[in-house]
């Protein structure tokens, strides 16, 4: 996460606060106070998909993948604290790519968050395809 990102995060109380709408009122409805209210509308679904980046040196004869450390972090993290600031539910489904950051992501994020509101799936295309599938009932 950057600092910026963070900074942002704080602003959670301000996002979620009621919004006064009375000034759409109409004249007959004078002193009528109206507010909008924001609430969850349903589960989240994050694909962190990491990349590799292969970087080809001509004076070298082999291709070097590139696989920055903190991409699964941040593509994971960053779309669930948002979801979480609206009070939705999420299934983060992390990158085949790095098996070991998968790994390691699931087995953290149920000791940290309500395992009912959060789950982390490992897979590669057949559970994506299979998650894309599923409708959440709203």
């Amino acid at each position: 996460m950057t600092q910026r990102s963070i900074e942002y995060a704080k602003e959670i109380g301000e996002w979620t606060k009621d919004e006064d709408m009375s000034q759409f009122n109409e004249d007959w409805q004078g002193g009528w106070i109206q507010k909008a209210r924001k609430e969850p509308k349903g589960v989240v679904l994050i694909i962190a998909y990491a990349l590799l980046l292969p970087i080809t040196d001509f004076l070298l004869t082999s291709t070097i993948h590139l696989r920055p450390w903190n991409f699964p972090l941040v593509l994971s993290l960053q779309p669930l604290y948002g979801a979480i600031a609206a009070g939705c539910c999420a299934v983060v489904k992390t990158s085949e790519i790095v098996p070991s950051f998968s790994r390691v992501f699931a087995e953290l994020l149920p000791k940290y968050l309500d395992n009912d509101a959060f789950k982390v799936i490992q897979g590669s295309v057949p559970e994506i395809t299979r998650l894309l599938e599923l409708q959440c009932a709203s």
